[in-house]
């Protein structure tokens, strides 16, 4: 009597994953991470504000190539209001939600972060200031761009505990792109330095 012959296969071959598909694979997933920790699409705008009572003024800083012409200066012994202002520009191919601005509270003692308004809608340029609310999460579809202000006090000459120059270029804001949180800024140009010193 003639039995079938037992056929033992060996299933170790057909289950483990083929080396190449794994490496090609695992060079994509890099690639993708890589791309997505340096994808930013929050740009600057086209739309900046400097404070009201400022003056242009030559920067001072010719050593570095980089350095911005000049900057908004204000002093305290001119104003103890500070505001100033700069659009977020959504530059990139997704939707980007801006949920908070990084400049809140007390800076160095000196500088004190009143309040962060914004346009109530997106591109609204045409009465920069007219309509600003409260600071709140907004979305900014592709394309466009919507102003962030900022309205802070500083000490008068009399009351000032010490003298300090702040300099301040960029805006920090944090942002998510879907729902994946990241920080972001948008850049001040020119740069606003608040001057404060005592009598």
């Amino acid at each position: 009597m003639t039995g079938i012959p037992e056929t033992h296969r060996s299933l170790d071959r057909e289950r483990n994953p083929r080396p190449v598909l794994v490496g090609v694979a695992a060079v994509a997933a890099l690639v993708l991470a890589l791309a997505w920790i340096g994808y930013d699409p929050v740009e600057t705008g086209h739309v900046a504000v400097c404070p009201p009572t400022a003056r242009e003024v030559p920067a001072g800083d010719r050593e570095d190539p980089g350095a911005p012409g000049v900057v908004c200066a204000i002093s305290n012994t001119d104003t103890t209001t500070v505001e100033f202002a700069a659009s977020a520009y959504n530059g990139g191919l997704l939707p980007v939600r801006i949920t908070d601005v990084g400049l809140r509270g007390e800076i160095q003692q000196v500088f004190i972060v009143d309040e962060i308004l914004m346009w109530p809608g997106n591109n609204q340029r045409e009465d920069v200031d007219s309509d600003l609310v409260p600071f709140e999460p907004f979305r900014l579809a592709p394309g466009d761009e919507r102003l962030v202000w900022v309205r802070a006090s500083v000490p008068a000459c009399e009351d000032a505990a010490r003298d300090r120059v702040l300099l301040f270029r960029e805006l920090p804001l944090r942002a998510s792109v879907l729902g994946l949180p990241r920080d972001s800024q948008i850049t001040l140009d020119p740069p606003v330095r608040v001057i404060v010193e005592r009598c």
